[in-house]
C-alpha cells in the first residue's frame, strides 16, 4: 500500500521526533502508532486476531515493540506490510477496507505530530471514508431514523473522515457546514469503536 511508504518514509526521515507525542492519539507516541501498525500486520499474518480492533489487541501491539529501535519496527513492517497489503482484497467484506481505514486514519495521526500535512485527497482516505459511512455511519443513522450523514453534511471527504474517526471535538463538528439541525446526528460520530473528542483538534 502506499500509505504504509508514505508512513515510513516519513518516520524514517527524521527518527528523532519518534518518541514525541501524537495529539490525535494522546496516550501514544509516533513510536507506538507505527508499533501498532507493524503488529497488525504481524498478527494478521500469523492468525492473531482474536480481539481484532479492541483496545487490549491494539496495545499488546504496541507493548510488544516498546523497547525495539524504530528501524527495528519499520524493518518488520516493511516485511508484513507487503504480505498483507497482496492479501487485502481477498479478505472477507468489510474488513480489508477496515485494514485500509485503519492505516489512513494512522497516517494522518502522523502527520499531525510531525506537522508534515499531504496525501489528504489518497486512495486510502477514499477508501476509509466509504469504510466508515457505509459500515459503521450509515446503520447508526438508519436507526435513529436520520438521513445518512454525507447527504446533510457539506465537507470535504478529508475533513469528514477525520471527523468520524474521533478526530475532531463535537463544537468542530456542530461548526462543519450542515443543512440541518447537526446535534442529532453528533453522536453518528462516535460510531464503532470511536469516541468524539473532548478537545479541539486543529490540523
Amino acid at each position: 500500500m502506499a500509505a504504509r511508504q508514505r508512513v515510513a518514509d516519513l518516520v524514517a526521515a527524521d527518527p528523532a521526533r519518534a518518541t514525541g507525542p501524537v495529539p490525535a492519539c494522546p496516550a501514544w507516541r509516533v513510536h507506538d502508532v507505527v508499533a501498532h501498525l507493524t503488529g497488525l500486520c504481524t498478527d494478521i499474518l500469523t492468525g492473531n486476531v482474536a480481539g481484532a480492533a479492541t483496545d487490549p489487541w491494539t496495545q499488546a501491539q504496541v507493548d510488544a515493540r516498546r523497547d525495539t529501535s524504530l528501524t527495528e519496527v519499520l524493518d518488520e513492517w516493511a516485511d508484513a506490510g507487503p504480505q498483507v497489503a497482496a492479501m487485502v482484497e481477498d479478505f472477507p467484506e468489510p474488513y480489508g477496507r477496515q485494514v485500509v481505514a485503519d492505516l489512513a486514519v494512522h497516517e494522518h495521526d502522523i502527520r499531525g505530530a510531525l506537522d508534515r500535512p499531504g496525501a489528504r485527497d489518497s486512495d486510502a482516505v477514499d477508501v476509509g471514508l466509504a469504510f466508515l459511512c457505509n459500515v459503521l455511519v450509515a446503520p447508526a443513522a438508519e436507526e435513529r431514523g436520520l438521513a445518512p450523514v454525507e447527504d446533510v453534511l457539506i465537507a470535504d471527504d478529508f475533513e469528514l473522515f477525520r471527523a468520524l474517526t474521533g478526530r475532531r471535538s463535537a463544537d468542530q463538528i456542530r461548526a462543519l457546514r450542515w443543512r440541518v439541525d447537526p446535534e442529532p446526528y453528533v453522536p453518528l460520530f462516535g460510531s464503532g469503536p470511536f469516541t468524539v473528542r473532548a478537545t479541539a483538534l486543529v490540523e
